[in-house]
């Protein structure tokens, strides 16, 4: 346990949580730029989407103030396994641990990416 967040997971145990917990979710905290450029996880093989929602605003990389309320709008619950992800991993433990901050219970930070390349059933958008 991180203290400030459930803590981190391999990406092997994140593919297992997503695979296996029906309300376990993926967040990606990247920028809309990295989406486009890189790509989101495709998570359709455990018949699941990739929620995109920005800890930092590209190009000036403030922190977006409406990261948790925009967590809230797109609904996995207070209980949900969220999983976490973004390029080097600083954004995703920020985030994990605003969540955390905000009632959220089963944050979990998974190795940076490009995570879904190391998941024997993952693919890339």
């Amino acid at each position: 346990m991180a203290g400030d967040y459930a803590g981190d997971i391999s990406p092997k145990q994140a593919w297992a949580m997503l695979a296996e917990e029906p309300d376990a979710v993926l967040v990606d905290v990247r920028t809309d730029a990295e989406w486009t450029y890189v790509g989101l996880p495709d998570l359709s093989s455990v018949g699941k989407r990739t929620i995109g929602v920005m800890w930092k605003s590209y190009p000036d990389m403030a922190v977006n103030e409406g990261f948790v309320d925009d967590i809230r709008k797109v609904g996995p619950s207070p209980d949900a396994a969220i999983l976490l992800l973004c390029r080097s991993g600083v954004r995703s433990r920020s985030a994990a641990i605003a969540l955390t901050a905000a009632g959220f219970r089963r944050l979990r930070y998974s190795a940076p990416y490009p995570w879904p390349s190391l998941a024997a059933s993952s693919h890339w958008l």
